[in-house]
C-alpha cells in the first residue's frame, strides 16, 4: 500500500508538481477549519462573559467567520484545480503504460494470469474506477483528518482529560470500523475482477464488427447475452454487498461524528 502511494507521489511530482502541492495545501486548509471553529468560540465567550473588550470580540468573530469563508473558497479552488492536474498526470500515466506495453512480450499480454493481475492493479491505480491516483487523494485526506485530530486533542487536553480520552476512543473506534469494512470491500472488489473481465469480453464480442457475421449466422446472440448477463449479475451483486457495507460504515461514522462535534459544548 505505502509503496503504491509513494509511486503516485513520485509520478505526480515528476509529471505535474502542482498536483501534489495543491493536494497537500488543500488538506492543510481543510484540517484547520474545524480547529478554528472549536478554538475561536471559546475566546468569544470569554470576552462576552469576562473582559468584554469589544474590539477583541469583533476580531475573534472576524477570524472565525473569515477563515471559514476564505478557507472554503480556497479549498474549493484547490480541489478543482488539483483535479485538473490529476487528469494531466493520468494522461501521462496512460502514455507511460502504453510505452511499457509496446515493448512487452505479447505472449505474456495474452495470458489469462497476466490479464487478471493487470485488472487487479488497475483497481488500485484507478481507485475502483474513481480515477487515477484517487487512492492518493484519499490517503492525503486521512492524513489531514489525523492532523485535525491532533489539533483538537491539543486544544482540549488542558481542559478535561476525560473528554480527551472519550474523543480519542471515538476516533479510534470509527477508524477501526472503517478499516475493517474497507478491507472487506477491497476483498469483494478483487474477487470480482475475473467476473468483470469475462463480462466485458462477451460485451466486446458483440460490440465488435469482427465476429458479427459468425454471431448472426450461428445464432449465438442470445447465448452470448446470457453469459454477459450472468457475469453482470455476479458483479452487481458483489458491489451491492460492498455498498451495503459502505452504508453501515457511513451510519456508524455519522454517530461518532455527532458525539465528537458535541464535545466543544462541554469545553465551552
Amino acid at each position: 500500500m505505502f509503496k503504491g502511494l509513494w509511486f503516485f507521489v513520485k509520478f505526480g511530482w515528476k509529471c505535474e508538481k502542482k498536483y501534489i502541492v495543491y493536494l497537500v495545501l488543500n488538506q492543510i486548509i481543510n484540517s484547520l477549519i474545524p480547529i478554528v471553529s472549536i478554538v475561536m468560540p471559546r475566546y468569544i465567550i470569554n470576552e462576552l462573559v469576562g473582559f468584554r473588550r469589544v474590539p477583541y470580540i469583533f476580531l475573534y468573530i472576524g477570524i472565525l467567520i473569515g477563515y471559514n469563508l476564505l478557507g472554503n473558497i480556497v479549498s474549493n479552488y484547490l480541489t478543482w484545480t488539483s483535479f485538473t492536474y490529476r487528469l494531466r498526470v493520468a494522461s501521462e500515466f496512460s502514455l507511460f503504460m502504453h510505452q511499457k506495453t509496446i515493448n512487452a512480450d505479447y505472449a505474456d499480454l495474452e495470458s489469462s494470469e497476466y490479464i487478471d493481475i493487470k485488472e487487479k492493479a488497475k483497481k488500485f491505480l484507478f481507485g475502483d474506477m474513481k480515477g487515477f491516483s484517487y487512492v492518493l487523494d484519499i490517503a492525503v485526506q486521512i492524513i489531514g483528518k489525523l492532523f485535525t485530530l491532533i489539533g483538537i486533542v491539543l486544544v482540549i487536553a488542558n481542559l478535561n482529560p476525560i473528554l480527551v480520552l472519550l474523543f480519542i476512543a471515538l476516533v479510534f473506534t470509527n477508524s477501526y470500523v472503517e478499516s475493517v469494512i474497507r478491507k472487506k470491500q477491497i476483498e469483494i472488489s478483487l474477487k470480482l475482477t475475473a467476473a468483470e473481465r469475462r463480462g466485458m469480453y462477451y460485451g466486446e464480442l458483440m460490440e465488435g464488427f469482427e465476429y458479427g457475421k459468425e454471431i448472426r449466422l450461428n445464432g449465438m446472440g442470445d447465448w452470448l447475452i446470457d453469459h454477459e448477463r450472468r457475469f453482470a449479475k455476479t458483479v452487481n451483486d458483489g458491489y451491492a454487498r460492498s455498498n451495503e457495507l459502505g452504508i453501515k460504515a457511513g451510519a456508524f461514522g455519522a454517530f461518532t461524528l455527532f458525539f465528537q462535534q458535541g464535545l466543544p459544548t462541554f469545553i465551552s
